[in-house]
C-alpha cells in the first residue's frame, strides 16, 4: 500500500464550507478514510488543496463542515497515464446540493509529517531531541522545561528522545518546511584513534532569538555601477543566503540583525522593524472555534510565531522563523479563537 497526493478545485459551494472533511473509499460503497490532511481550506469558487489518499482509492468525498452540511462524492472514470510517474484523472459529479469538478493529480512523492514535541515542567533540566528533518539532515533540538515545539520529518523519518524527559508523538499532520519548529544546527561529534593520541570534535548548537530577526529593505539606485547590486545576509535559520538586483529596484527580506552586506558602491539597505514574535503556544483543530477552545490547556498543540507580539491582533500564525505560514486550523490560547486560512493568513476571530 502507498499513499498519493491528489488536488481538489471547488467549482460550486452554494453557501457550504470553508473547511470541508475529506475522506476515500477503496470501493465506493463501502466505509471512507478520512484523509490526514483533512479538513480542507476552501473558501471561493475556484480554490485548490491538496490531499494524501491511498493509491488504490475509487472515491472521493467532500462534506461540508459549516452550516451546511452537503457533500458530494466523486469517482474515477477516467484516467490518462503518461511517460512519467504522473496520472491525472478528472471527473464531474452532480448531486442535488452541489456539484464539483475534481482533478486528480498522483505522484509517488511520500509528505512529510508533523511531530509534537514537549519538555515536562518537572524535567531535570532541558530535553533533547534528535530530528529526522524533512529537509534530509538530522539535527538535535533542544527544549526548556515546560515548552513544546512541532517538528516536520522526513517521509519513514522520526525523533529520537536523547535526554530522559521528553515526549514525541506523530500528529499525522502533513508539512513541507525544512525541519519546522527545529530552527537550531548542531554538527556531528566525532572521534578518530591513532597508536599515540584520541581526538574529539564536540556538537555546537545554536538557536535562533526571533528579537534577532529583523525586516530589511534593499536598494540598487538608477545608473547603477556595473550595472547592478549585489547583497548577502543570513536568515534567520542563520544560513547565507544572497540576491542581485538590477538598477532603480529594491526588495524586502528578513534577516538576522546585522547580517546584511552590500558588495557594490550602488546598493543601500535600511533596517526597520522586528520580523517575528514568539514563540507562543497555542490550541488548534479543525472541529469547530467551540471544541478548540474547550480544549485548551489539556493538550497544547504546538509553538508558533505572529507578525506582531499579541495573539489578538496578529495577522498572520508561522510555524517558524522562515515565514511559513500555519496550517488552516481553529487556533486559541484560551480567551479567543482565530481561523486562520492559506499562508497562515487570520480570516475571523471570535471570543471563547
Amino acid at each position: 500500500m502507498a499513499f498519493i497526493d491528489i488536488t481538489i478545485e471547488l467549482t460550486e459551494h452554494n453557501q457550504s464550507g470553508p473547511f470541508y472533511s475529506a475522506s476515500y473509499a477503496l470501493n465506493c460503497t463501502g466505509s471512507y478514510t478520512a484523509s490526514t490532511d483533512s479538513p480542507l481550506f476552501l473558501p471561493t469558487l475556484g480554490s485548490t488543496a491538496t490531499m494524501s489518499v491511498d493509491d488504490r482509492y475509487d472515491c472521493i468525498k467532500l462534506e461540508s463542515l459549516g452550516q451546511c452540511t452537503n457533500f458530494v462524492i466523486s469517482g474515477s472514470d477516467t484516467t490518462t497515464t503518461t511517460t512519467t510517474t504522473t496520472s491525472t484523472t478528472t471527473t464531474t459529479t452532480s448531486t442535488t446540493t452541489t456539484s464539483t469538478t475534481t482533478t486528480t493529480t498522483t505522484t509517488t512523492t511520500a509528505p512529510c509529517s508533523e511531530w509534537d514535541l514537549s519538555c515536562p515542567s518537572n524535567a531535570a533540566g532541558d530535553c533533547l531531541f534528535d530530528v529526522d528533518c524533512c529537509a534530509g539532515n538530522t539535527v538535535r533540538y533542544t527544549l526548556s522545561p515546560d515548552q513544546d515545539g512541532v517538528a516536520c520529518v522526513e517521509a519513514g523519518g522520526s525523533v529520537t528522545v536523547v535526554t530522559v524527559s521528553g515526549i514525541a508523538n506523530p500528529s499525522g499532520i502533513a508539512c513541507g518546511t525544512d525541519c519546522g519548529d527545529v530552527t537550531s544546527t548542531t554538527t556531528t561529534t566525532t572521534t578518530s584513534t591513532t597508536t599515540t593520541s584520541t581526538t574529539t570534535t564536540t556538537s555546537t548548537t545554536t538557536t535562533i532569538n526571533p528579537a534577532d530577526c529583523v525586516e530589511y529593505e534593499l536598494d540598487c539606485r538608477s545608473g547603477a555601477v556595473g550595472g547592478s547590486c549585489r547583497f548577502e545576509w543570513d536568515d534567520c535559520e542563520g544560513v547565507e543566503q544572497s540576491v542581485t538586483l538590477g538598477p532603480d529596484s529594491g526588495t524586502s527580506i528578513c534577516a538576522l540583525s546585522g547580517s546584511v552586506v552590500v558588495t557594490s558602491t550602488s546598493g543601500a539597505w535600511y533596517e526597520y522593524s522586528q520580523c517575528y514574535y514568539g514563540p507562543y503556544t497555542l490550541e488548534y483543530g479543525s472541529v469547530s472555534p467551540a471544541t478548540v477552545c474547550a480544549n485548551f490547556g489539556n493538550n497544547p498543540s504546538g509553538s508558533f510565531y505572529f507578525d506582531v507580539p499579541n495573539f489578538s491582533i496578529a495577522s498572520v500564525i508561522y510555524t517558524d522563523l522562515l515565514g511559513t505560514g500555519a496550517p488552516a486550523f481553529f487556533y486559541t490560547d484560551g480567551t479567543e479563537v482565530a481561523t486562520v486560512g492559506s499562508g497562515g493568513q487570520v480570516t475571523a476571530r471570535q471570543g471563547c
